[in-house]
């Protein structure tokens, strides 16, 4: 298998993917598309994946958003939007590539990424696997910040006390500063608030059987009740976290998704 660092300008930023193509390429490939504060380049389960579906002879290719892994800019700068700018200039640069069909496998807010691509063009992608998918941010991210906010304390909040108390998010963030500092980096204020707009729930809808949705039953960032919708390819992860990644974890999930995307 060829293994190759393409590189291309989105926004006047350099950005960074691997590519990996068989001996006896198909003409469809697979966009991986990483999560959070994550590099696709690099994360474990992402390499593996591509090197996977290359034995099956799969085109990928993997990249790292703006200010991630290889990529250049500011980790800072993040927004969802910049996110899918970057997603939709690799699709047409893996399409430069002689990839007639991409298909996508997504992790965690690259759920979000895929959904507002595919809603804008659903003839654009084919088959999509979603691990651990964030789709409804707006109230994902105020779950995700009244756990920031308890962080340390007794009570934890839980998916339904988010749902009660939709207004006191905006109000927290302003006491924030300009941004908060994660475990994995500072992120500006504009990322949480453009997110408490945003949720692409039902960009699927009418193709539910082009969707795998992969999510573990002790995923404590992105709840399964965050995703009231049931799709009908679904694989239930006993005991499976946000990431996925472990083996007990991966050996339910991995060879069922590359599977599912098989031409």
């Amino acid at each position: 298998m060829e293994t190759t660092l393409l590189e291309w300008s989105s926004k006047n930023t350099v950005l960074r993917g691997i590519m990996c193509t068989p001996e006896h390429p198909s003409f469809e490939g697979v966009l991986l598309l990483s999560g959070f504060q994550r590099a696709a380049t690099t994360a474990p389960k992402m390499k593996l994946f591509a090197d996977r579906l290359g034995e099956v002879g799969i085109p990928s290719f993997r990249f790292d958003y703006t200010g991630y892994g290889i990529s250049d800019g500011s980790a800072e700068d993040t927004t969802l939007t910049r996110m899918i700018s970057d997603a939709e200039s690799a699709c047409v640069l893996f399409r430069q590539q002689g990839i007639k069909m991409i298909h996508i496998f997504a992790h965690s807010i690259g759920g979000a990424v895929t959904a507002s691509m595919f809603q804008k063009d659903p003839s654009l992608f084919g088959k999509i696997v979603l691990l651990a998918p964030g789709l409804n941010m707006k109230d994902l991210i105020r779950f995700q910040i009244m756990r920031y906010i308890k962080k340390g304390k007794e009570y934890v909040p839980s998916w339904a006390d988010t749902l009660r108390t939709p207004d006191t998010i905006r109000g927290a963030l302003q006491f924030m500063g300009d941004g908060i500092q994660l475990r994995d980096g500072y992120i500006k204020k504009q990322f949480f608030l453009e997110l408490l707009t945003q949720d692409v729930t039902h960009a699927f809808d009418g193709f539910e059987d082009r969707i795998l949705h992969v999510y573990g039953d002790h995923d404590d960032l992105i709840p399964i009740e965050s995703i009231p919708k049931v799709f009908p390819h679904t694989i239930l992860v006993s005991g499976g976290d946000h990431e996925l990644e472990e083996k007990k974890m991966k050996d339910q999930w991995f060879e069922s998704c590359i599977h599912f995307l098989m031409p």
